[in-house]
């Protein structure tokens, strides 16, 4: 852990945000596109939907870079709160 944690600012929220855009737009995209060739075509929805289970399935690592960046960004910032807190008991 680095010493002096307030020394270095928190991580910019605006990744985390974008990675989850990105997650729900695809997944959305993919469900939508799915829907539309079911209703296109009822007689081979047993075929597309494994290609709806894969093509949310590409979509997860949105998700999971969104959850990664937001877990670090919220641990730099309770070192962060934690040091300043530290600081200011010794006042």
């Amino acid at each position: 852990m680095n010493q002096f944690p307030s020394s270095q600012s928190v991580p910019s929220a605006n990744p985390e945000r974008l990675f989850f855009a990105l997650w729900i737009i695809f997944s959305v995209l993919t469900a939508l596109a799915d829907i539309i060739a079911i209703v296109r075509h009822p007689e081979m929805t047993l075929q597309i939907l494994p290609q709806t289970a894969l093509g949310l399935a590409v979509c997860l690592p949105f998700g999971a870079v969104a959850i990664l960046l937001r877990r670090r960004r919220l641990k730099r910032q309770a070192a962060r709160d934690a040091f300043l807190q530290a600081m200011a008991r010794l006042d």
